[in-house]
């Protein structure tokens, strides 16, 4: 699902279903805002197993090589 919160706000939540064990699976929510010269993306991801990760991007629109990239992940084992 993509919406716009406002003009220069856009979200998008991605998840998926499980149907033969009625439960939802992943989760994606992004988050854009833009402004006069560059853009920034938030990102936020779940799996099923309650592992996440948290994206951060932010880069100039003239000058997309100049850029600040941030991710981190949480790795959870599976317990048998």
């Amino acid at each position: 699902m993509n919406f716009n919160l406002t003009q220069n706000w856009a979200g998008t939540w991605v998840t998926n279903y499980d149907f033969q064990a009625k439960k939802f699976g992943s989760h994606t929510v992004t988050l854009q805002r833009q402004l006069h010269d560059w853009r920034a993306i938030f990102g936020f991801t779940q799996a099923p197993n309650g592992n996440f990760a948290f994206n951060f991007f932010i880069a100039l629109n003239a000058e997309p090589d100049l850029k600040f990239n941030y991710d981190r992940s949480t790795y959870r084992p599976i317990v048998r």
